[in-house]
């Protein structure tokens, strides 16, 4: 039973976030569980401290998406058949993270970039 109503949003979200690997689900997921904990603090419905460790253990959430996202984009990578498809499915997946690298932490735009070192060749080269 949840003790406040917003409480199955934030739980919700936390569930999405912790499961997807699709960058626009996990970032309007993020968004809106940071904006809901915040309206949930500022009432007064939860305590200061479950938003500080929001926020604390947002770097380590991040990140493990990032890994969840690459670990797929290489899956995919390897059913390819042709470079120009293999260079499509990490152009895919850099494009999509482009789009949101300034809503991270620096910590977590950095783990994102070192992804390039792990890329194929081609990608190292272009980018």
């Amino acid at each position: 039973m949840n003790r406040f109503p917003m409480e199955s949003v934030v739980t919700d979200n936390t569930n999405i976030m912790n499961a997807t690997s699709q960058p626009d689900v996990f970032f309007a997921c993020r968004k809106l569980y940071f904006e809901t904990m915040t309206m949930l603090t500022n009432s007064h419905y939860l305590p200061e401290s479950e938003l500080s460790g929001a926020f604390a253990r947002d770097i380590d959430t991040v990140n493990r998406f990032i890994d969840r996202f690459w670990d797929e984009t290489r899956k995919k990578a390897g059913t390819c058949t042709d470079c120009t498809d293999v260079d499509r499915v990490y152009h895919h997946f850099f494009d999509k993270m482009d789009a949101y690298q300034y809503t991270m932490d620096d910590t977590c735009r950095r783990y994102y970039n070192d992804k390039e070192s792990t890329g194929p060749l081609i990608l190292q080269k272009m980018r």
